[in-house]
C-alpha cells in the first residue's frame, strides 16, 4: 500500500482523509484510489514519484506484456 500521502484528489475533501499512520488510512486509500470514471489514481500517484528509470522499466514492462497480447490474440485468430 502507498505509504506517502496521497496528493489533493478532484472530489475528494482531505479534510476527510485519515492521518497515513491511522488503520483506517488502507480502506480510505482503497476507497478513493479508483475516480468515479475508474481513472486508478493510485497508479498516477505512483508515476509521479518514479525515477526516470523506474518509469522507463515500467513501459518497458507493458510493453513486453501488450506484446505477448498481441501473438496470443493473432494465434487465436490462426495468423
Amino acid at each position: 500500500m502507498v505509504a506517502r500521502p496521497l496528493p489533493p484528489l478532484p472530489g475528494i475533501d482531505p479534510a476527510t482523509a485519515p492521518s497515513a499512520d491511522d488503520p483506517g488510512y488502507s480502506d480510505w486509500v482503497e476507497r478513493v484510489g479508483f475516480s468515479p470514471e475508474g481513472v486508478d489514481r493510485m497508479q498516477i500517484w505512483e508515476m509521479l514519484h518514479a525515477t526516470p528509470a523506474e518509469r522507463l522499466a515500467a513501459i518497458e514492462a507493458l510493453s513486453r506484456e501488450m506484446e505477448i497480447l498481441r501473438r496470443a490474440r493473432a494465434a487465436a485468430r490462426g495468423k
